[in-house]
């Protein structure tokens, strides 16, 4: 199901994306998750129904992260507390002192349920990000695109969620 290499235009590159280290406290919108009993298992992508991956276009980017998270009980859970959960996210401010803004965005349906965003986070390194989760049955797609000072492209990250969609 999880996106691949070929099904990219020219020139992007799979990359292992850096893990970056737990600090005990989830990241905004991180609370959607918890709240529909999806757990970080669900989300480790390690499953026979999970997988993740992440392409760019260089060093800096941009980025395309997808993932697949397969067989999640509270799947549907998650489209019902999208909205309320982003708009809290919107204006927060990190311990670094980055100032996040959220955005609804118009994007189509695909399968059950659709939900996009963007999310703008103003700091040293200006970075936006459009992205999207597609549920179908109890499988989630998620996409983003990550920019850092540059445009997101919504016309990729369509075709990206669309792909993934049709190995469902």
């Amino acid at each position: 199901m999880i996106l691949r290499l070929e099904d990219l235009p020219a020139g992007w590159a799979e990359t292992p994306l850096e893990e970056e280290e737990e600090d005990g406290e989830p990241d905004c919108g991180d609370e959607v998750f918890i709240a529909a009993g999806i757990t970080d298992d669900d989300l480790d992508a390690d499953g026979a129904d999970s997988a993740d991956s992440t392409f760019s276009l260089g060093a800096f980017g941009p980025f395309l992260i997808v993932s697949v998270i397969g067989d999640t009980d509270g799947a549907a859970g998650v489209f019902d507390l999208l909205p309320e959960a982003m708009a809290a996210c919107d204006g927060t401010v990190d311990d670094d002192g980055n100032t996040t803004s959220v955005l609804p965005v118009s994007f189509p349906k695909i399968g059950d349920d659709t939900f996009a965003a963007r999310m703008d986070i103003e700091g040293f390194f200006p970075v936006s990000m459009l992205f999207s989760l597609v549920r179908e049955g109890d499988v989630v797609l998620l996409a983003a695109y990550v920019a850092i000072g540059g445009a997101v492209d919504g016309e990729l990250l369509e075709t990206a969620l669309r792909t993934m969609h049709s190995r469902i």
